[in-house]
């Protein structure tokens, strides 16, 4: 009786402290973009949707979210319904580095946002957009984020820098202009980046990879979601995160997929789509095994 008292006595003081602790954190986090179509004032005030949305969000530990539209003064006020949401409703706490207002004649105007849990991540620096300044012509339609990352705990060695994007993807001439501006704008941001060389360009890229164009022309590009529908009614593959195996091999779990949003919600796909018509993209990554 005794030992089994103190076999007892173990387990519930074991149960007091959490899974991972300040000093060594998790072991692998799980990084996913989202283009959650129009989301405004519209489904960011609607309770069904926005709770549907924040329990999709809260699997991940960092998401970079497309299509945050509004009118001129309302970007901060979708975002923060929707951290409300996971820190009220899931009880997870989420920083949020949201980009400014981008877009060109013709196309959407929008902006990106990433939310990242602000127990185990923090910011690095500012959020920035970065234009392709080979001319104006080549410009992308919107803008690039980029936003760099860190673990808050010493333990881990991964830190990274996320390159948000949506491609215009009509006409044509748009999208091959957009695919070859993200191929020059991914390697300017690794050649810039002397602090860390672990970068992740994620997004809604309205294109599958063997039609990557300059983007594919980037030497050892990993394509987290090479052949798998990434649309809610549709077969077609436009989100992707994508990186250069060397030197961010060393930290992909390989795992990575399409999360399928209907079968997790136990909804139907007629009403994952009045979600979005896209379902998130997500790969896993390794926290302290980076060498680079």
């Amino acid at each position: 009786m005794k030992k089994i008292a103190f076999l007892l006595t173990i387990v519930l003081a074991i149960g007091c402290f959490p899974l991972f602790s300040q000093s060594h954190g998790p072991a692998t986090i799980t990084v996913a973009s989202w283009n959650i179509e129009q989301f405004g004032e519209t489904k960011s005030t609607d309770p069904v949707r926005l709770a549907r949305i924040a329990s999709v969000v809260k699997e991940f530990d960092v998401v970079a979210i497309q299509e945050i539209v509004h009118a001129a003064s309302q970007g901060q006020d979708v975002v923060d319904r929707l951290t409300s949401e996971l820190q009220n409703q899931h009880r997870r706490n989420y920083d949020v580095a949201l980009g400014p207002r981008t877009g060109c004649t013709g196309g959407r105007v929008e902006q990106y946002a990433v939310l990242f849990d602000s127990e185990i991540l923090e910011q690095v620096g500012n959020s920035t957009t970065i234009a392709d300044d080979t001319s104006a012509t080549d410009n992308m339609c919107r803008d690039p984020l980029v936003v760099r990352l860190k673990l808050r705990n010493t333990a881990a060695t991964f830190t990274f820098t996320l390159i948000v994007v949506h491609t215009d993807p009509s006409p044509a001439s748009a999208l091959r202009r957009d695919l070859n501006a993200l191929g020059r704008i991914f390697q300017t941001v690794q050649a810039n980046n002397t602090q860390d060389d672990d970068v992740i360009l994620l997004g809604d890229l309205n294109a599958e990879p063997i039609r990557f164009r300059g983007l594919g022309s980037v030497p050892d590009l990993v394509y987290a979601v090479p052949d798998s529908g990434t649309m809610v009614l549709s077969a077609s593959r436009n989100d992707n995160i994508v990186f250069q195996w060397r030197p961010t091999g060393e930290d992909y779990t390989g795992r990575a997929g399409v999360f399928r949003v209907a079968r997790f919600l136990g909804i139907s796909e007629q009403d994952a789509d009045a979600l979005s018509d896209h379902r998130p993209v997500y790969a896993v990554f390794f926290t302290r095994r980076d060498t680079r």
